[in-house]
């Protein structure tokens, strides 16, 4: 403690949300005093960007029975996203969120998920589909098909690349007001954004 009794604040950055959970459960079991608050840039983002939009809102007030967002891309803000959308989701009265993740390695997205979040099925229903900008907003492509098991909510652009992900937000405008599809708020996050 600090001559006036308050007691430091450690606070460490940690990219990797597996190994932030890791060692902040170790932290504790350890029983670490004062233990440091673990933070990434891109959750502090995630959680900045989810909780600005407040999705379990969007969809009380739209009349759906649940929470269903679309993550595209599963970099590690797009990871982060997932996990703020669940957290979302799962608030107040309305029925298990159904997350829909689309990425260019959708057996990559599952393997993660067993290995970082085995029990997350528990909290949400989650749907993974590939990621193609050409196949995207097509009449057979993954947004249809989410929406099809449920009205969208949020559509997440969470992608590495900004230049993919303004090629996007064009696709899915085009799609919302051309085709009358997927009609939802989107929001768009990429890594580099400051």
């Amino acid at each position: 403690a600090t001559s006036n009794g308050a007691r430091p604040q450690i606070a460490a950055h940690l990219r990797d949300a597996a190994l932030r959970r890791t060692v902040d459960d170790n932290l504790y079991a350890a029983k670490v005093e004062p233990r440091p608050r673990l933070v990434g840039t891109a959750s502090l983002a995630a959680r900045d960007a989810v909780a600005a939009v407040r999705p379990y809102d969007l969809a009380y007030w739209r009349g759906q029975d649940r929470l269903h967002a679309v993550v595209i891309g599963f970099s590690t803000l797009g990871h982060d996203c997932f996990e703020e959308l669940v957290l979302a989701g799962i608030a107040g009265e309305l029925d298990k969120p159904r997350i829909t993740i689309v990425d260019r390695d959708p057996l990559g997205v599952r393997k993660r998920l067993d290995r970082d979040m085995p029990e997350i099925d528990m909290s949400a229903d989650i749907g993974i589909a590939a990621f193609d900008p050409l196949t995207l907003t097509a009449e057979d492509g993954p947004l249809v098909a989410a929406s099809a098991i449920a009205p969208i909510t949020l559509l997440v652009v969470a992608l590495d690349d900004a230049e993919a992900a303004l090629s996007v937000m064009n696709s899915l405008a085009r799609m919302q007001e051309g085709e009358g599809h997927a009609i939802a708020s989107v929001l768009v996050l990429t890594e580099g954004q400051p």
